[in-house]
């Protein structure tokens, strides 16, 4: 069964922490889990970390595209828009850590005024950890503890783990030499991500290519042009984030499968359920029997 991402009806990812009252994530990836070996484009207010265990990945972030190779480390900047690819069928084996800036800081503490605040509003979209310089070393080995006490579940792991997220970001802080500067957001990405937000919005209704770009006040070229810069079309993207929203109903709802069409956008209970089978290989009605 192919993996999705779930996401708002608002801007951002629905972010399922470990546990609901720590906010971080660890998980383990496969690119072979999500359709077409790509991920839905998304963002959050989380910095997300990816850490490459075997193979490679293409990695989107506001505009730019990154190459990443085995014990390759990507930290995004919180609030950017990202996803990972495959140019390839060829898998790639990974985790993916978030961090809620929250969990480092509380909010208009000193320390995330000092610390995490300047992080988020430096202009920077990402950084590649260069594994030329030792403290590359220093935080794979705190990713993979990580990993490895969250899999295992030991005694107050989750302390330990807010604890080496600390110690990550830390590593990261005082040591700009073994880091390669992303680049700032563009206008382009800008004006994407509020036609992307648009989308969020009415998804719900019959929107055209024309609606999207109005939204912004672009032409249907420019808008077309911009999702390009994300290997879609307006429409693609639509369908695709409808479609998401339709799977999270699904295993978390007790609506019936027409209603949850309807309540995504699809007017044809028949074409959605096409739609559905051909992205997730599974009919709506067999992934809900499998959830009860």
């Amino acid at each position: 069964m192919k993996k999705n991402i779930p996401i708002m009806n608002d801007d951002s990812e629905i972010v399922r922490y470990n546990n609901i009252n720590i906010p971080y994530y660890v998980a383990e990836g496969r690119l072979f889990w999500f359709d077409n070996h790509k991920a839905i484009c998304h963002w959050h207010n989380d910095f997300e970390i990816i850490r490459i265990i075997s193979g490679h990945m293409h990695y989107y972030i506001d505009g730019k595209e990154v190459l990443l190779n085995t014990d390759d480390i990507l930290l995004v900047n919180s609030e950017r828009m990202h996803y990972g690819y495959g140019n390839t069928n060829a898998d790639c084996h990974f985790v993916c850590y978030l961090i809620n800036p929250m969990l480092l800081a509380c909010n208009n503490s000193f320390l995330y005024e000092k610390i995490i605040q300047p992080i988020i509003h430096c202009g920077i979209t990402h950084w590649i950890l260069d594994n030329q310089y030792p403290a590359h070393q220093s935080a794979l080995s705190l990713l993979d503890t990580i990993f490895t006490i969250n899999n295992d579940k030991t005694n107050c792991y989750e302390f330990q783990t807010v604890h080496l997220f600390h110690s990550f970001i830390y590593e990261f802080y005082t040591t700009a030499s073994f880091v390669i500067d992303g680049s700032a957001t563009s206008v382009d990405q800008t004006l994407l991500r509020k036609m992307i937000l648009y989308i969020h919005q009415n998804y719900k209704y019959d929107i055209q290519i024309e609606d999207i770009a109005n939204s912004i006040n672009v032409s249907r070229t420019t808008c077309c042009k911009l999702f390009r810069t994300i290997s879609s079309t307006p429409i693609q993207f639509l369908n695709q984030y409808r479609l998401e929203l339709a799977y999270n109903l699904i295993i978390r709802s007790e609506m019936n499968i027409t209603t949850i069409a309807h309540e995504v956008g699809f007017n044809d209970s028949g074409y959605f359920t096409r739609r559905f089978k051909l992205k997730y290989g599974i009919s709506p009605k067999e992934l809900s029997k499998s959830f009860k």
